[in-house]
Formats: structure tokens, C-alpha cells, sequence
């Protein structure tokens, strides 16, 4: 949330965006407090989503055989790129 304060383009956004979806005669800053709240709810829900599944992934690519797999794909695609530098014409 921090970041979205110190962030002169969230400030842009709001002010050209949060308009269109506030009804007429109704108090502006009561429905600016809204439509930012549930932007903060939702950009949390997301934030909380993404810390999770990759507290999750990071469980299963801490395994030693997922490890060895990914090294040895690796090493395979330094390989190939190495094969076709070799090969190459230029």
C-alpha cells in the first residue's frame, strides 16, 4: 500500500479512472474512499495469493530430485546453445 502512495501514476489512475464509476450527487470522497478500499482489498487478496503459491512451489522445487532435473535441463539447454554456436556459419 506503501508503494501506491509514493506512486505518482496510482495518483493519475485514480483521478482519471474512479470517476466514470461514481454516481451523480452523491459525496465524491465517500465514493473515492470506496472504489480505493475495494482496489486495496482486491490488490491484497492478490498479494496473499501470490505469497502462497510460491511458499507452496517453493516447498516442491526445494526437493533434491527436482533440483537434479532442473540442473540437468539446464545444463542440457547450455549444450545446445553451445552446439549452435559451434555450428553456426557466421
Amino acid at each position: 500500500m506503501l508503494g501506491n502512495l509514493l506512486n505518482p501514476k496510482m495518483g493519475i489512475f485514480y483521478v482519471s479512472f474512479l470517476p466514470q464509476f461514481m454516481p451523480i450527487g452523491h459525496s465524491p470522497l465517500i465514493w473515492t474512499f470506496i472504489l480505493v478500499s475495494i482496489h486495496v482489498v482486491i490488490g491484497t487478496i492478490w498479494s496473499v495469493t501470490l505469497i502462497l503459491s510460491t511458499h507452496f512451489a517453493s516447498t516442491i522445487l526445494k526437493k533434491n530430485a527436482v533440483v537434479k532435473a532442473m540442473d540437468r535441463a539446464t545444463g542440457g539447454l547450455f549444450l545446445y546453445f553451445a552446439a549452435n554456436l559451434v555450428l553456426s556459419t557466421r
